[in-house]
């Protein structure tokens, strides 16, 4: 029990932005240019609370800030991009990074406006083993 509790404080001190602060995001299905709108107004993004898909492996959660949000990964994929097939508020310019990576590098990704959000895994990422995989999206508006 308290490996657990330690490995959960470690993990913690890494990724905690993503927890303490933040807003779990809540809603689904609405238009892009109706979330920029909810963000100036400083409600919260209308988008999804996880996402799982168990064909792929697929299990995510998302959580937000003013300044960011999260992409909380629960596993990562087999291949080396991580596909979020959903509506975000992500916008040429923003920058990914994943928590705890060495100098927090940003992350090579693509958008295509409403579908999918396809973020490349660094390999040393993929080799270290997590209880989840946190990728911050800075917005740039």
């Amino acid at each position: 029990m308290q490996d657990r509790l330690r490995d959960v404080g470690r993990w913690l001190a890494v990724n905690g932005e993503a927890i303490y602060g933040t807003v779990r995001i809540v809603q689904w299905g609405v238009e892009i240019q109706s979330v920029l709108t909810m963000v100036f107004s400083q409600t919260p993004f209308p988008l999804l609370p996880e996402l799982v898909d168990e064909k792929s492996g697929l299990d995510l959660r998302f959580t937000r800030t003013a300044e960011a949000f999260y992409i909380i990964a629960l596993r990562l994929p087999v291949s080396p991009i991580l596909r979020v097939p959903a509506q975000l508020p992500v916008l040429k310019g923003d920058r990914i990074t994943l928590l705890g990576s060495r100098h927090g590098e940003s992350l090579a990704w693509t958008y295509d406006g409403h579908r999918v959000l396809e973020i490349a895994i660094p390999p040393p990422a993929r080799a270290k083993h997590q209880p989840a995989y946190v990728f911050r999206v800075a917005l740039s508006f």
